[in-house]
């Protein structure tokens, strides 16, 4: 072992250690940042525990078998990693661990792991697993390169029972790129394999709304999902979102090269339920141009793609309704006017059907020719009673020329009015 110390401190004498700029990268065992694993790696740590004052390092991917401390037992695992050919380089991530309790009553199923990414953190969900009742959840998380692996531990000593949980192990401020993620069960066996995608980016401020909690669904409509932009303001509706009673519902947004990511979250207590919700967030301040837009469910799971125009030809300026109007209780025919400006078209729906608690949107798009209003009720609530209202929606911005105008309303694929006119 002298020898050995000798020799090192030959090599730290002979070759001058540079010191590198601390940019974070997940290649374990790379403690001083220059993306490769060598001998000056080896060098660095020797310097930074023996030599006072010595270089910094890159503390997360210099402590290799993942114990917690840089010591001795990093050098040697990485002398017979990098010689020998012995010894896998796996570092840790911090990360913070979730679970939902015992959940009683729930029949027999099948476990699943599955992951989604919320702004730079990676979320591992294992749901339905079934483990001793008196689990304490904890995780070893471990990274090189591109791959990560999820340990689960149980830190309680067991109990006569089992029962069912969801769990989830957050990895937090993970760098832009494409992850295989590896979730290890308490049994050694491997759960589940899934990617993550960190986009990265920044996104502008943003506001979130929900209803309350709804036992029925106010129409026979699966969940939906909406948008509307108006001014340089995205606004999305997720509509009839089947999630869990205790729901704390917020967006994380990543606006970057034309790409907008919205991955819907719950950052409430799990409840032994789920019911319907009526969602609505808001971003704000989008510059002009053509997006692609994501929609993510809690789950990770995409729920709407498509692509949206903020400013420029054709977008929507303002909409407006009149309200319950006090007319005979009779489901009418459309009756639609447009007028033109200088640019600024005005639909105006009179008549228009819905029910009388009924919380009115209007969407816009414009595909080449084709200029297609919608019309949407977001409200929770229902009420035994029709009624009719008087909408209108503006878009700025509509060059002179003949288009196709249609309008949609009551249920988004009901086409209720169309016509071809020249302004």
């Amino acid at each position: 072992m002298k020898k050995f110390f000798f020799l090192l401190a030959a090599i730290l004498i002979a070759i001058p250690l540079t010191s590198y700029s601390s940019q974070p990268n997940y290649i374990c065992g790379d403690a001083n940042w220059d993306s490769r694993v060598d001998l000056l790696d080896i060098l660095a740590i020797i310097e930074n525990i023996y030599i006072p004052n010595g270089m910094l390092i890159n503390e997360e991917m210099a402590d290799v078998n993942n114990d917690g401390d840089i010591n001795l037992l990093d050098i040697l695992r990485l002398i017979a990693n990098l010689y020998d050919g012995r010894g896998d380089l796996w570092c840790g991530l911090p990360c913070d661990n979730y679970h939902s309790g015992c959940l009683e009553g729930k029949d027999y199923t099948d476990d699943t792991m599955y992951v989604e990414v919320i702004g730079s953190d990676i979320h591992v969900h294992h749901d339905s697993a079934y483990y001793d009742c008196c689990l304490g959840y904890a995780t070893t998380n471990s990274i090189n390169n591109d791959t990560i692996i999820v340990t689960q531990l149980d830190t309680i000593p067991e109990c006569d029972c089992i029962c069912y949980f969801n769990l989830e192990s957050v990895i937090y401020d993970m760098m832009p790129g494409t992850y295989v993620v590896i979730l290890i069960g308490l049994q050694g066996q491997t759960v589940g394999i899934d990617t993550a995608i960190v986009v990265g980016g920044t996104a502008p401020q943003h506001s979130e709304e929900q209803s309350d909690c709804a036992w029925t669904k106010d129409s026979s409509d699966d969940d939906s999902v909406f948008v509307q932009v108006v001014g340089h303001d995205l606004t999305i509706y997720h509509i009839n979102a089947f999630y869990n009673c205790g729901l704390a519902y917020v967006v994380d947004y990543t606006v970057m090269d034309g790409l907008i990511i919205a991955a819907e979250a719950d950052t409430g207590m799990p409840a032994d339920c789920i019911c319907y919700f009526n969602l609505k967030s808001t971003l704000y301040g989008l510059e002009e141009g053509s997006y692609i837009l994501r929609v993510l469910d809690i789950y990770g799971e995409e729920i709407y793609s498509g692509e949206i125009t903020v400013g420029g030809e054709g977008w929507l300026q303002s909409f407006d309704d009149s309200g319950c109007l006090e007319k005979t209780p009779e489901k009418l025919a459309a009756n639609v006017e447009y007028t033109y400006d200088n640019g600024v078209l005005t639909m105006t729906h009179y008549d228009a059907w819905f029910n009388c608690a009924a919380d009115l949107v209007v969407a816009f798009s414009q595909s080449n020719d084709t200029l297609r209003f919608f019309e949407f009720n977001v409200s929770n609530q229902y009420v035994y009673c029709m009624c009719y209202f008087e909408i209108q929606a503006v878009v700025a911005a509509v060059a002179p020329g003949t288009y196709f105008l249609e309008l949609y309303g009551e249920e988004p694929t009901v086409l209720l009015d169309s016509r071809k006119m020249t302004f």
